[in-house]
Formats: structure tokens, sequence, C-alpha cells
């Protein structure tokens, strides 16, 4: 730690600030963000006795009028992946160094390039992190990395305000025995995440022997969101669970590199085989295992429990929260039996509800009260005031386009609105305008009328302008700063998957283009079929850019790990796939060799 850094933290008062303080929260606060998210950033604002305020730098290099010394307090939140130069520039970093003012940062999935994010975090010299890494793991996890630092235990999430008044109807009256929807997660982090699959996977096996009424998945493309999230999860009697995080710490990037290179020659090996081959050496080396918001979701609700084992943070015990099934399913007669027992069942669904709802202790405003003491403890207004420059850098931002082509930064009115609305149009609309195949497609989706039921005009639009972007340039990126990419194709015919893999080129390519038509051709002659399309942009960057008027680029964000799966794309070439398999052919001919991948 610098100097500054360690003076600062030395001179941290330990008494209450006078006044209220003003509190800078640089956040991502994107509205196609997960609920979790949002509703953290939001209770900031809404619970703390600060004065919070946001600025979201997300895409953005620098700001003219943006003054941290006008702030008491300055916040790194979560949302914003401090290492990633997209998510926080170099300039934003800079600024934070030298600011002298009290700084905190809020971060979860620590598991993941440790060294990296612990060396911007002492580089901004951080004075107090909120950490979801269990308290016997930190030192294992940071160990001398973070000297000085204040360590403050938080969860990954918390009970949701805008659910404390949902009707809940009786655990007899609902249809669906058991609900979940889980989610498939990299296997470079190890068994605990894996759990996610295992426990869905093993109980729909044993679902026909028992007889029971199941909506269990795990799959991208069934996951269930707002709204219907809530009405779903009201209509099971139970829900299944596993504790979060991760059993593997990659410290610098090279357990995922070695999983991506082995898949890359190994695409059909599974987990096991993985883990035998590769992730043995470093499994447990750091566990992170914590609580589910999914957990705080079900006990508002009064949705039942069915849960691996775990500590969960120690906020829920077996039997007495949540009905314990073993993780080799030995017990599964047991459950059923317990499932079965809707008096037994609906007591202990309203004990969880009393003790992680009703009591106040797991709450959004909980968390921000204890967020407001240490900033109390250790801030001092030594802001010069928030000026005309603040509301000014909130102008200067760049327009970001979201999943839903959202303008950030401007809130929500009808000239906003028009102006998502022209932009969501004009860059889709252009590139189709522009490019043949994508006319081909859209042609064929206009006259599918059940193609048009299912899937969305405005998502459908969407893939296209990815496909283009990654057709073209440099996956959307047409700064000269930003390296030459090609795009490498290959069919895995198990999967039925085409990839597209953005790579950098450091040199000319060796590809041929005329052999790659020929290749893709072969393929789409041999009548494969094609229901999934993925582009993984990520050895590149998290986002593409293109150009749209009135501004030089605006930014559009891929997924968190810098993938795009082309879920209505992908319909569309699941019902036609002689018409998709024309069009991608055109689309990419003059990319890098197309290999199939034998299943």
């Amino acid at each position: 730690m610098n100097e500054n850094v360690r003076h600062r933290t030395d001179d941290i008062a330990a008494t209450a600030a006078p006044r209220k303080l003003s509190v800078l929260l640089l956040c991502d606060d994107d509205r196609g963000h997960a609920a979790t998210v949002l509703d953290h950033i939001g209770a900031l604002r809404k619970f703390s006795r600060h004065d919070i305020r946001l600025f979201n730098p997300k895409g953005m290099a620098d700001s003219r009028f943006l003054d941290l010394d006008e702030f008491d307090v300055v916040v790194v939140h979560y949302s914003l992946i401090a290492f990633l130069d997209h998510y926080l520039a170099p300039s934003f970093r800079e600024r934070i160094r030298k600011y002298h003012g009290l700084k905190i940062q809020f971060i979860q999935d620590e598991y993941c390039r440790v060294d990296d994010a612990a060396a911007v975090m002492g580089d901004m010299g951080i004075h107090i992190l909120f950490t979801v890494v269990p308290e016997h793991a930190v030192p294992k996890l940071y160990g001398p990395r973070l000297p000085g630092v204040v360590m403050v235990h938080t969860l990954t999430g918390f009970v949701p305000d805008h659910l404390l008044n949902a009707e809940t109807p009786s655990l007899r009256s609902r249809p669906i025995d058991i609900g979940y929807r889980g989610r498939t997660l990299p296997y470079w982090l190890g068994e605990l995440a894996q759990e996610k699959v295992w426990i869905a996977q093993g109980v729909l096996a044993r679902v026909p022997q028992h007889g029971l009424r199941c909506d269990i998945a795990w799959e991208e493309k069934d996951r269930i969101y707002g709204r219907k999230w809530v009405e779903f999860l009201s209509s099971c009697k139970a829900t299944l669970g596993t504790e979060s995080g991760a059993s593997i710490a990659d410290y610098d990037g090279s357990v995922e590199k070695k999983v991506r290179d082995y898949r890359l020659h190994h695409p059909a090996a599974d987990f096991l085989k993985i883990r035998q081959e590769i992730l043995l050496p470093y499994e447990n080396n750091v566990r992170v295992n914590v609580i589910s918001p999914r957990v705080f979701e079900a006990a508002v609700l009064r949705t039942a429990l069915i849960l691996f084992p775990g500590e969960y943070s120690g906020i829920v015990s077996p039997w007495e929260h949540y009905i314990p099934l073993e993780k080799d399913f030995s017990n599964m007669d047991q459950v059923v039996e317990k499932l079965r027992d809707v008096p037994f069942l609906q007591e202990m669904a309203e004990r969880a509800h009393r003790d992680l709802v009703a009591s106040g202790l797991y709450s959004l405003e909980a968390f921000v009260r204890e967020f407001d003491e240490r900033v109390s403890q250790h801030g001092k207004p030594e802001g010069k005031g928030i000026s005309i420059r603040y509301p000014l850098s909130l102008m200067e931002g760049p327009v970001v386009a979201t999943r839903h082509f959202a303008v950030q930064h401007l809130g929500s009115t009808p000239a906003v609105n028009f102006g998502r609305a022209f932009l969501r149009i004009w860059v889709s609309l252009k590139a189709v305008m522009t490019t043949p195949p994508l006319q081909w497609m859209l042609a064929k989706y206009w006259q599918d009328g059940s193609l048009r039921k299912e899937v969305k005009l405005g998502k459908l639009l969407e893939d296209f302008l990815k496909l283009y972007l990654a057709a073209y340039g440099k996956g959307g990126q047409k700064r000269d700063d930003l390296p030459d990419i090609e795009i490498r194709v290959s069919y895995r015919r198990d999967e039925e998957l085409l990839l597209l893999q953005s790579t950098p080129l450091h040199g000319p390519s060796v590809a041929s283009s005329e052999e790659s038509k020929k290749l893709l051709s072969g393929v789409r002659s041999n009548g494969h079929s094609l229901k999934r399309i993925v582009w993984d942009h990520s050895a590149v960057s998290g986002s593409v850019e293109c150009p749209v008027p009135f501004f030089r680029q605006i930014a559009i964000p891929l997924e968190p790990d810098g993938k795009h799966e082309f879920h209505a794309l992908s319909a569309l070439a699941s019902r036609h796939p002689k018409v998709a398999w024309r069009a991608l052919s055109e689309l990419l001919r003059c990319k890098d060799t197309l290999r199939e991948t034998k299943g």
C-alpha cells in the first residue's frame, strides 16, 4: 500500500461524522441488470441518511466535469468490475487513487482474477471493502494483498423490498411440487458451482418413481425474469437450492485459460473429465460458499426450501428452515415424504419467513444501516460541496446501448423515450438494410406467423445487429487503438452449436476466405441442424461498438463474460435451417476456417 493510502487509513476518525456526508456511488445502474443488483443500488439511495449521488462510468474513457473532490466519500459498486477498463477506465481509477477522502468498494465474484482485483484496489487506495467471502477464507484469499484494508462482511443479496407485500397462496393450493431454475456455470469455478445443475439433474431423474409434479430446468433459454419469476415461485410448494460461490479461486486467470484450452481440443469433455485432468490441484484452494439471494426470495414468498446441506452464511439451518437433500440423493424418499406433509411444509415455510423476513435482520434497510455506520465512523466532511459540475457530468456520458438499448444517465422522459426508440430502430435497421443475408432471414421471419408469436421482433433485430458487428470490422471495434480481429467459426455437431470466437490478430490472417466459404457451405449441404448460435468475444472485449447519428460510437455490452447467445436467431435457424445456413455462410465467408467438431 502506498504512503498516501497508509496515511489516510491511519487517520480514519473513530467518532461519528458531525453532518450528513455526500457520497458518490460509482455504479452501473443499467436497467437490464438483475433485480438484486438494482435493489442494492436503489436501497443505498432510498435508505441512507447520507446524500448518495450516482455516476455510471461504464463505457466512458473519462469525464471533463466530474470532480471527486466535491464529495466526502467515494464508493465503487460491485456492478463495476474495477480492473476491466470498459467498466472503470484508467482515468477514473487514477482519479480515485488521487482522491483524499474515504474510499469504499463493494465486490462480488471474488474468486475470479483475484490478483488483478486486489492490485487495482490497492492502487486506488480502498479503505473499506464490503466482501462476501466467508470470514475464515479472507486471509487465504487476500492475505498480504490488501494490508490495512478494513474488511466488512456482507451478503450477495437481501430480502427484496418489492416482494414484501406480495400475495402468497397456501402451499396446498400450489400446483407445482418442486420448481427450480438453475444455471450452468463455468467449470473452472469448481465443484461447488456445478451443484446448481447437479441438484436439478438428480431430482429430475428421480421424479418419475415418486410421481411428483415438477418444473425444473437449468438451461439459459429456460430462465424466468421479473414478474413471471415471482408468479412461478409462488406456484411452487418447494424450490431447490445450493450454496452460491465457488470452490476454486483463480488468482491470475490461469485456471480459466487451462480449461478453455482443454475444451477447445476436447469439446465433448464433461466436468468430471476436466476435474480429473485439470482442476484437482486447485479444488478447495479457497472455498467461497455463501447464501444465495434465491433463498430470501423463497422465504418472502413462503415457498419451502429443499437444499443441499451447507453453511449458507450461518443464516438457515436444516429441518428448521429447509429440508436437507443429501448430495448423493440417498435420502430422497425422506425428502418426498416431508414434501407431501403439507402442514409440516407450511410450518417450515412460515418459520423461514419469520426468521429471514419478518425479523428484518436481512432487509436492505438493515444493510444500509450498517453501511451508514461505517461511513459515519470513518468518513469526514472533506468535500468542497456539490456544484454544477456534477449534473453536467451526467449529461456528458456516452450513450450506452444495453439489451434494451437504454439511454443511460438521462432518466425517463418523452424525449429520452423517443431517443431510445430512434436508436433501437436506427442501428438495427441500418444493419439489415445494408446486409442482404439479414434481409433473407427477416423475410423468412415475417412469413412465419408462429415464429413471430414466439420471438419478438426487437429481440431478433438485436441479434441481427450483434451478428452484423461480429461479421464485419473489428467486431464493431472501429478505433485504431484496438486490435484487428478475426472470427473463427466452428460447428459442434453433438450440440448443434455454431460458435463464433473473436481472436485478436497479431499479423496477417493465414485463413483462406475461399476455403472458409467452402467448409461452411459443406456443413450446410450436409443438412446439419442448427439450434444454438453463440458469439464469444471475451478474448477482445466485453462490449462492441457501432456508430449512431449525433454520436461517434455507442457501446453495446455483451453478457458479463463477453459472450452473446443469439436466442432469437437460434429459434429462427432451428425452424428454417436452409435459410439460416445460407445467410450465415454469406456473412461469415471472409472469416477464418470453419472446423466441424463431431460428437
